[in-house]
């Protein structure tokens, strides 16, 4: 799951806090977290990683927040990569690049382009100002605003290559699987995937490739015949990551609105 939340991230109740050195988010986790975890930022490098002290998480994760728009994106994908690499099941993000002069929905776009390829079961945002929230909340439901289905003939693909069985399955309501079969057109290369519908199954392609991914079977909102490319050119990653990631792109895609 992919969410967003408005209000205090000092207070979220998960395995790993994200946290970009020497803003404002820094100085209320060091009060929140108490003098261990006040002491353990005394001694990071960044990035990095300390316990949580007081917190209601088991890690906080350091990172050095770029300036630079093009280089944002990989900012969080560090970030949950490293959560990965600590077994999270679960991760709070700030807004993190929102105090560098980059407008936040375009912090937005870069942090919903590194989570949707996150194999962490559930991450949420926290964000403190409406302004901020209402711009994650757009770029969530609008990133590529669907005003008719995707088909194949909309961005490049490749020949469909040998998939294996992927065990995965999940069950939407009408709406959502009405959604989710809109599929996506990317609107950048920054968009990762190009998500289209043909009978009753869905194709998930790398956009910058056309190379297939994922397929799944939907009848009667249930997402089930679920395959995906092993080739370890295309995809690093195990059955488990896979179907965590999958479960991420369908989640998001159906829940727009």
């Amino acid at each position: 799951m992919i969410g967003i939340e408005r209000g205090d991230i000092t207070t979220a109740e998960t395995d790993a806090i994200a946290c970009g050195a020497g803003g404002a988010l820094e100085a209320a986790l060091r009060r929140a977290g108490g003098p261990r975890l006040e002491h353990a930022m005394t001694l990071i490098k960044r990035p990095g990683v300390t316990h949580a002290g007081e917190l209601r998480a088991r890690f906080v994760i350091h990172t050095v927040v770029p300036t630079a728009e093009d280089k944002l994106s990989a900012c969080y994908r560090a970030v949950l990569a490293q959560a990965a690499a600590l077994d999270c099941q679960s991760v709070a993000l700030p807004a993190l690049g929102a105090g560098t002069g980059i407008h936040t929905y375009r912090v937005a776009v870069a942090a919903f382009d590194a989570a949707v390829e996150s194999a962490i079961g559930d991450i949420r945002f926290w964000l403190h100002d409406d302004e901020t929230f209402q711009n994650f909340d757009q770029a969530r439901q609008f990133r590529s605003p669907p005003l008719r289905a995707a088909r194949r003939d909309d961005w490049k693909t490749e020949p469909d290559p040998p998939l294996r069985p992927l065990a995965f399955e999940t069950r939407l309501d009408e709406r959502a699987a009405a959604t989710l079969a809109l599929g996506m057109v990317p609107e950048e290369m920054q968009n990762k995937w190009f998500v289209f519908q043909e009978g009753d199954r869905i194709h998930f392609h790398r956009s910058w490739t056309g190379i297939l991914i994922f397929r799944v079977t939907v009848t009667a909102g249930r997402v089930h015949g679920a395959e995906f490319n092993g080739d370890p050119a295309q995809f690093k990653g195990d059955d488990a990551e896979a179907a965590k990631i999958l479960g991420n792109l369908v989640g998001w895609l159906a829940g727009r609105t």
